[in-house]
């Protein structure tokens, strides 16, 4: 359940089964052909709040939509076992109102988008087991640079640190949270403060600081 901001993150491999091309298509509601010549159809999902791709500057308008950009990103990986994506899923507290969801998806994109990765966002809101919403963002990342209009054999070494602190002031509830993928190139900070005098939400504030942390560099981006 959404009560406060929680964060899952993983890959697409070909080893498990998986396949980015469902993948994508499953978390924008949409249909699409598999590698394997099957087709599969998500369009009769209702819980897609937002569908929207955030692309470094300068690529190619392809990149730019997901039923172009995956197939293309699977085809740059050759092996059996490759991974095809990276995956990042994020609660989101039910105290955040609704119409800061784009904006909080958004900024993480940003900052992936900073460091050379395309990102697929797509935002959802099914109903929770307790009849509540389970409001939560699905983000998928390429895995390599886009160069020369395209993916390049050079594999992005990716990373993010997500805090999220809220001062223990008076009727406040927060929550922190520190998490590394990948090596901790990119870093994010987000600041949740939400008012809960009562069972009803009052008065919430939201601030999102986003951010490149030269510290969480691997040593070889250093160089």
């Amino acid at each position: 359940m959404a009560d406060h901001l929680g964060l899952k993150l993983g890959v697409v491999q070909r080893s498990r089964g998986q396949s980015v091309l469902n993948c994508s298509a499953y978390r924008r509601g949409a249909s699409a052909r598999l590698p394997s010549g099957s087709i599969v159809d998500y369009s009769g999902r209702e819980d897609l709040v937002a569908h929207f791709v955030v692309a470094p500057d300068g690529v190619p308008d392809w990149a730019q939509v997901s039923e172009q950009l995956w197939p293309r990103a699977v085809a740059a990986e050759k092996r059996a076992n490759a991974q095809e994506a990276r995956t990042i899923e994020l609660s989101i507290p039910r105290a955040l109102p609704k119409p800061y969801w784009i904006e909080l998806a958004r900024g993480i994109a940003l900052v992936l988008a900073k460091r050379g990765m395309v990102v697929q966002v797509d935002i959802h809101c099914p109903t929770a087991s307790d009849g509540l919403p389970n409001p939560h963002i699905h983000l998928l990342v390429t895995m390599r640079e886009i160069k020369d209009g395209e993916f390049s054999g050079r594999r992005l070494a990716t990373g993010i640190r997500i805090s999220m602190a809220g001062p223990p002031q008076s009727g406040t509830r927060w929550r922190n949270c520190l998490t590394s993928f990948a090596g901790g190139v990119a870093s994010i900070t987000m600041l949740i403060l939400v008012r809960m005098p009562s069972a009803v939400f009052l008065r919430p504030r939201f601030a999102c600081r986003v951010g490149t942390s030269r510290s969480s560099r691997p040593s070889s981006a250093r160089r």
